[in-house]
C-alpha cells in the first residue's frame, strides 16, 4: 500500500464483509472500508484499533464494523466521525478495558468485569476486579454498583448459588464474598475463609 486510503491495506486478507453496500476489510497490517467509490483505510496510530494485526471483521452496518486482533477487539461505531471502541484485556489478571475515541481523542475509558453472572434476580451481576466493586444491570439497562469493603479486596469470579445468594472469590484477602441480593440492593458481605 504505497498511499493511504488507495485500496485494502495489504494483499494478506483475514476477513471481508459486506453491509448496507459497503465492504469491510481486515488484514494482516490494518483495516479496510469501501463504499463502492471510496477506500479508507485505517491503521492503530490514526483509529481506535488495539492492533494492525487483524484476524477477522463482521460488519454490522455501512457505519459500524468489529474487527478482532491480537491484542483485543476493535469498532468502529460511527463511521461518519470515526468514533471507535477499543476492548482490551488487562495483562496483570482478568478484566479490561473499553476505550471510546473519537479521531484518537480519548473520551471515555472503562473498566470491563471480571466475572458475570445471572443472578436469582434475572440481573447480570459482575464483578470489577480493580474498582473493588460488583456491579448489577437489569433488562431495562438500570445499573448500580457497590462497594466491598476496604482494604480492596479485587472481586474476580461470581456465581449465582442454590440458596438465592450471590457467591465471588477475592484475589486478596483469601476470601469468599457472599451478596445476598434483596428489592435489588446488597444487603450483606462475608469473608468467611
Amino acid at each position: 500500500d504505497l498511499y493511504r486510503d488507495d485500496g485494502i491495506v495489504h494483499v494478506i486478507v483475514t476477513g471481508a464483509q459486506e453491509a448496507e453496500s459497503v465492504l469491510w476489510v481486515s488484514s494482516y497490517f490494518g483495516a479496510s472500508r469501501y463504499d463502492g467509490r471510496n477506500w479508507r483505510s485505517f491503521y492503530n496510530f490514526d483509529s481506535g484499533l488495539p492492533s494492525d494485526f487483524h484476524n477477522n471483521v463482521r460488519a454490522r452496518s455501512s457505519e459500524e464494523a468489529w474487527y478482532c486482533t491480537d491484542k483485543g477487539a476493535g469498532v468502529i461505531t460511527e463511521f461518519a466521525t470515526n468514533t471507535w471502541v477499543a476492548y482490551t484485556r488487562n495483562p496483570n489478571g482478568k478484566g479490561g478495558k473499553a476505550i471510546v475515541t473519537r479521531d484518537k481523542e480519548v473520551l471515555e475509558t472503562v473498566e470491563m468485569p471480571a466475572g458475570i453472572t445471572i443472578g436469582p434476580d434475572s440481573a447480570i451481576w459482575f464483578t470489577l476486579q480493580t474498582g473493588n466493586k460488583i456491579g448489577r444491570i437489569d433488562y431495562t439497562g438500570d445499573l448500580n454498583f457497590f462497594d466491598l469493603p476496604e482494604p480492596p479486596m479485587y472481586p474476580t469470579s461470581i456465581v449465582a448459588g442454590p440458596d438465592g445468594n450471590l457467591w465471588f472469590t477475592c484475589y486478596f484477602g483469601e476470601s469468599i464474598g457472599r451478596l445476598t441480593p434483596t428489592a435489588w440492593a446488597m444487603t450483606g458481605f462475608q469473608n468467611i475463609l
